[in-house]
């Protein structure tokens, strides 16, 4: 597919909350615990461990990350995170692009975007204009 079918911009589009990153987080988390009871460490230590690593993962959880709103272009990525931070980026894009997901650089970090987040449209135009102006 050729630059001049991209030539429009998309958006700006509000991303609804995706299922994956709370999947993964449960994962991390079950790998963490399980990495902890399996070290072979004192009882105490273990148990200090398990709490530690289940408060920071309660702390994270209440802190909603990524992005909240996504506008795109061949010229340009921008948006705005659930945090504030307001990002933009330009080609050649430094990203990783699947099926499943985009992940690509901006002055705010690595920032992901999950299939489920956009309509199918929109995150196949998305994963076009990164993966077509890449680094």
């Amino acid at each position: 597919m050729s630059a001049s079918c991209l030539s429009d911009c998309v958006g700006p589009l509000e991303l609804r909350p995706g299922a994956w990153p709370g999947r993964l987080r449960w994962l991390a988390l079950g790998i963490a615990l399980l990495a902890i009871w399996y070290a072979g460490l004192p009882w105490l230590a273990r148990l200090l461990l398990t709490v530690l690593v289940l408060v920071l993962a309660m702390r994270r959880r209440r802190y909603p990350e990524g992005i909240r709103q996504l506008q795109f272009s061949p010229a340009e990525v921008s948006g705005a995170c659930h945090d504030g931070r307001v990002f933009a980026c330009a080609p050649p894009f430094a990203c990783l692009v699947s099926p499943h997901w985009v992940s690509f650089r901006s002055n705010c970090g690595w920032l992901q975007v999950y299939a489920d987040q956009l309509d199918a449209d929109s995150f196949r135009r998305l994963r076009q204009v990164l993966w077509l102006q890449r680094q």
